[in-house]
C-alpha cells in the first residue's frame, strides 16, 4: 500500500531498539506452549498499534521512559535520509523526487493507475520512494524546497489561533512509522530486512541478525547447512510423527511440536502464521513480491529436503545455542537446564522431559556445536548518557556468561554508531544475568546499538542516546539593563510555541527571548541576583549570577557580625538559597549551596579589607545581595 513508508535512520534506530525478551520468569508449564524468554515472541508484527509498540519502546516499566524522546531530539541537525525510486533507484525525498509516468513496480508507461498491471494489488502510476522520509513537514521553512536535514518543525507542526503559536507534541508513533494491517512492520520493511541493503549473506535477500541476533542465522552467511539426505531423526517443520503427542496432537520430531498455537502469556502461533505474518513478502509499494517467498519455499526440493531451506536461517549452531535460564539463579548450564526453555536444556531420557526430543523425536545429550550461548538483553541503564563524562551502563538479559562443563564464555560488549563505526568495551562487572561496562565520556553525541558478544554469538541488539552536554561558557548579567547574555553549547533550536519547555529562567520566572542560537542566548528582564537556568531541546544548566562574597548581613562591609554568620551556617552546613532574604546573604559566599572551607577563605580575604567586590558598581550592597 502506498502508506506504507519509513524513515530509515529513525527506523533503524528503532529497528536497533526493539528488544521484546522478557518472558514470564514464573513459567512452568512444560513445552508446549513455548516457555520463551529469548528473543522476540512467536507472534505477528504486521498489525501493529501505537500501543503494541510500546511494549518495547518506552514501556513505563523500563527504566528511563523518555528514552524515545532522546533517541529521536538527537537526530536534530543531521542529513534527512534519502529513500530510493521503486524503478530507477534514484535517491529521493518523497515521491514527487521519482517519475510520475511510469508503473511504481513494473515501470511500465501509465496516466492512470488502472493502466499498470498490479494495480489491483496496490501498484500505483508513478513511481514510489521506497524508504522515504516520513515526516509531517518536508519543507519546514515554507521555502518550496523540501528540507535536508532534521529540524524541529519536520517532526512537530504548529497551529496559530489568535495570533498565539502552539506547538504540538503528538506521541502516536506511527503517525512516521506507519503500519498497515496486513502489511510489513517498519522494521521488515527496512532496506537490510528487505534485502536493498543486505551486507550479511546473500545480498538480495533480507537479514535477519541485525534484529534477532544470532538466535537464527542470514541466508547466505556461509553457515553450516548439512548436505547429508535428511534421515528419521532430522528435525521436520512440521508433521513430526513421534510419541508423545502434544496437547494439539502434534508429534515430536517437529518444530511445532513446541512451536504451536496455544496460550501461555502471550499466544504461540503455528510456524505457518509467525513467518508468514512477518508481511515481508509484501513490498513497500504494496504489490506481493515472489522473490521473498522464494526465500522460504522452493517448489524444486522435495518435501523431506525442506528443513533444509529452513536451516538457511535455522541453522543447528544457531539452534543448538539457545538456552535460557530455567530456575531464575542466573546462572546458565548446556544441558543443566529444565526441558522446555531452549534447545540444549535437560535430558532425562523420558519423553516430553527432553529438549532434543521434540525436534528429533527421540532423545539425546549430545548437541553439536553448542556451548558459548547466544546472550540476550532484556534492558539497558540508563538508555540515556550525557557526553563528557565516563558512564557505567548496565546490561541485564540471559546467558551473558555460561559453562560448558569446566568451560565458561564470557561476553564483552559491542557499542555501534548510526555510520557503522564501532567498539569493543570489555565489562568491569558480569553475571550470567547482568554486566557492567563503562561507556567513555569521549563518545561522540548520537544513537547506538549496544550488543553483547560472545565468542560468534551476539545478542539483540538494544539502543542508547548520548546526547551533547548543555554548557554555559560565559554569563553576563546587566543590573541596569535587566540583559543578560549566556554563551556556551548545545542550546540547538528554539521554534515559537516551545517557549513553555525551551528557555531562560531566573528563580523560576521566565525571561524574554531576544536572541537564540546554538551558542548564544540574549534575554531581558532579569533581576540579576541569583541562579539563572537555561532550558533547552537536550537538557537544563543552571549558572549564578550572585556574587556576595564576604558580606554577610548586606551592611556594605565584612566584620565581626559577618563573621557570626559564618560561624552559624558553616555549622549547619546548609544555607536557604544564595544571597536570599532581606537582611543577610547568609554564609554561603560562593553561591554554591553549602557553606564549607571555600566561604571561609573568601571571608577571610574580604575581612582582611574590609570591603565588598561589587559584581555590578552601579548597584548597592544591600539591593544585590537581597531580593
Amino acid at each position: 500500500m502506498k502508506g506504507t513508508k519509513i524513515i530509515s535512520t529513525l527506523i533503524i534506530a528503532a529497528l536497533f531498539a526493539l528488544c521484546c525478551v522478557i518472558a514470564p520468569a514464573g513459567a512452568t508449564v512444560p513445552s508446549p506452549p513455548v516457555n520463551q524468554g529469548l528473543g522476540f515472541y512467536d507472534t505477528i508484527f504486521n498489525d501493529l498499534t501505537a500501543a503494541d509498540c510500546r511494549v518495547c519502546h518506552d514501556d513505563p516499566n523500563i527504566t528511563g521512559p523518555n528514552a524515545n524522546v532522546d533517541r529521536h531530539h538527537i537526530l536534530y541537525g543531521t542529513l534527512l535520509p534519502l529513500g530510493e525510486c521503486s524503478v530507477n533507484r534514484n535517491a529521493c525525498l518523497s515521491d514527487s523526487n521519482c517519475n510520475a509516468g511510469i508503473c511504481s513496480s513494473t515501470g511500465a508507461p501509465c496516466t492512470a493507475d488502472p493502466e499498470c498491471p498490479d494495480a489491483g494489488l496496490g501498484e500505483t502510476c508513478g513511481e514510489v520512494c521506497i524508504g522515504e522520509t516520513v515526516v509531517p513537514i518536508l519543507d519546514a521553512n515554507n521555502d518550496g524546497t523540501d528540507d535536508t536535514v532534521y529540524g524541529c518543525l519536520n517532526c512537530h507542526r504548529q497551529t496559530t489561533v489568535g495570533g498565539i503559536i502552539t506547538f504540538r507534541v503528538d506521541r502516536d508513533c506511527l503517525a512516521c512509522h506507519i503500519q498497515i494491517p496486513g502489511e510489513a512492520s517498519v522494521h521488515h520493511l527496512t532496506d537490510v530486512a528487505q534485502g536493498r541493503d543486505s551486507g550479511l549473506g546473500n545480498p538480495s535477500i533480507g537479514d535477519c541478525t541485525p534484529c534477532h541476533g544470532t538466535l537464527v542465522d542470514d541466508i547466505g552467511d556461509t553457515h553450516e547447512i548439512p548436505t547429508y539426505t535428511p534421515s528419521l531423526v532430522t528435525p521436520r517443520p512440521s508433521g513430526g510423527e513421534a510419541l508423545p503427542l502434544n496437547s494439539r496432537g502434534k508429534g515430536a520430531g517437529a518444530c511445532n511440536y513446541c512451536h504451536d498455537s496455544g496460550t501461555d502469556t502471550v499466544p504461540v502461533y503455528t510456524n505457518f502464521e509467525t513467518h508468514h505474518n512477518t508481511g515481508l513478502f509484501q513490498s513497500e509499494t504494496g504489490v506481493i513480491n515472489e522473490a521473498v517467498c522464494s526465500w522460504c519455499h522452493n517448489m524444486s526440493v522435495p518435501d523431506r529436503y525442506v528443513i533444509r531451506t529452513c536451516e538457511g536461517c535455522h541453522g543447528f549452531e544457531s539452534l543448538h545455542n539457545i538456552q535460557d535460564d530455567s530456575d531464575g539463579d542466573c546462572c546458565v548450564v548446556v544441558g543443566g537446564e529444565l526441558a522446555g526453555y531452549g534447545h540444549i536444556g535437560r535430558d532425562t531420557g523420558v519423553p516430553g522431559d527432553s529438549d532434543c526430543w521434540g525436534c528429533h523425536g527421540f532423545a539425546t545429550a549430545n548437541a553439536p556445536g553448542s556451548g558459548p550461548l547466544v546472550p540476550s538483553i532484556s534492558n539497558a541503564d540508563p538508555r540515556v548518557i550525557v557526553a563528557g563524562t565516563d558512564r557505567a551502563l548496565t546490561l541485564t538479559g540471559s546467558s551473558f556468561t555460561n559453562s560448558l562443563g569446566a568451560f565458561e564464555w564470557s561476553s564483552t560488549v559491542s557499542l555501534t554508531a548510526a555510520n557503522g563505526a564501532s567498539i569493543v568495551r570489555q565489562p568491569s562487572a558480569i553475571t550470567s544475568c547482568s554486566l557492567t561496562v563503562t561507556i567513555p565520556g569521549t563518545t561522540p553525541p548520537g544513537n547506538y546499538e549496544v550488543r553483547a558478544i560472545k565468542n560468534s554469538e551476539a545478542s539483540n541488539p538494544v539502543v542508547i542516546t548520548i546526547k551533547p552536554p548543555v554548557v554555559i561558557n560565559s554569563m553576563d548579567c546587566n543590573k541596569a539593563t535587566g540583559l543578560v547574555t549566556i554563551s556556551g553549547s548545545g542550546y540547538s533550536e528554539r521554534p515559537a510555541g516551545t517557549e513553555n519547555s525551551i528557555n531562560v529562567k531566573e528563580h523560576g520566572t521566565a525571561l524574554t527571548i531576544i536572541s537564540w542560537t546554538e551558542n548564544f542566548i540574549q534575554a531581558s528582564g532579569a533581576a540579576c541576583n541569583g541562579m539563572i537556568t537555561v532550558n533547552t531541546l537536550y537538557s537544563s544548566v543552571s549558572s549564578s549570577v550572585c556574587d556576595c562574597e564576604g558580606n554577610f548581613d548586606a551592611d556594605g562591609d565584612v566584620d565581626g557580625t559577618d563573621a557570626a554568620a559564618f560561624k552559624v551556617d558553616f555549622g549547619r552546613n546548609n544555607i536557604h538559597h544564595p544571597c536570599q532574604g532581606a537582611d543577610s546573604c547568609n554564609g554561603d559566599f560562593d553561591c554554591d549551596y553549602d557553606v564549607d572551607g571555600t566561604d571561609a577563605r573568601i571571608f577571610k580575604e574580604d575581612f582582611g579589607r574590609n570591603s565588598f567586590n561589587q559584581l555590578c558598581p552601579a548597584c548597592t550592597v544591600e539591593a544585590w545581595c537581597a531580593y
